[in-house]
């Protein structure tokens, strides 16, 4: 959805959003981290920062070779509709406590951009 909305939309919203999130060579890496040092339990893998709706969105867009600018113009709109269907999943939160993996420090991760140029190469 995310995607979609990259493509087209040169201005976007700055607000909210923060969710975390794991690339997929990163989960590699830390299911290799996981099963060398025995780890058990509940693990709750995820990218060293946690990452913001338009910061996705500006990564997207410069993988694209886009430029992107963000504005505060329509947070009071984003707040009165932001908890209905579409706009919770692109606007919400849903964040791990970054206590709950203390062992990612350890683990060597792309960032967000670099990971997001990787995907826009293939």
């Amino acid at each position: 959805l995310l995607l979609k909305y990259a493509k087209y939309l040169p201005v976007f919203p700055a607000c909210c959003g923060r969710r975390s999130a794991i690339y997929v060579e990163n989960l590699s890496e830390y299911i290799v981290y996981a099963i060398e040092r025995g780890l058990a339990g509940v693990l709750f893998p995820h990218d060293s920062a946690p990452v913001t709706t338009p910061g996705m969105l500006k990564a997207i867009r410069a993988a694209m070779g886009k430029k992107t600018r963000l504005t505060r113009a329509f947070d009071p709109l984003i707040r009165l509709v932001g908890g209905l269907g579409p706009m919770r999943r692109i606007f919400g939160g849903l964040e791990y406590a970054p206590e709950l993996s203390p062992e990612l420090e350890n683990i060597p991760m792309l960032t967000l951009d670099q990971a997001v140029h990787r995907e826009a190469v293939k």
